[in-house]
């Protein structure tokens, strides 16, 4: 039940670290979580990718 609740959070984060990767894409601003100017476009689709693949682990694991 916990790597469960635990695996909807990671799936939302993912998601909302996708579309922010996508509004900093369609931006000339560069968004991140810190409000720091220092990350390029592509963290974003990194994080979307690490929180995928903890997702994923949360699912599969019982």
């Amino acid at each position: 039940m916990v790597w469960t609740i635990l695996g909807i959070i990671l799936g939302v984060l993912s998601v909302l670290s996708l579309v922010l990767g996508m509004i900093s894409l369609f931006n000339k601003e560069d968004y991140s979580f810190t409000g720091s100017r220092s990350y390029n476009n592509m963290s974003p689709f990194m994080m979307t990718i690490v929180y995928g693949i903890l997702a994923y682990i949360m699912f599969t694991v019982k």
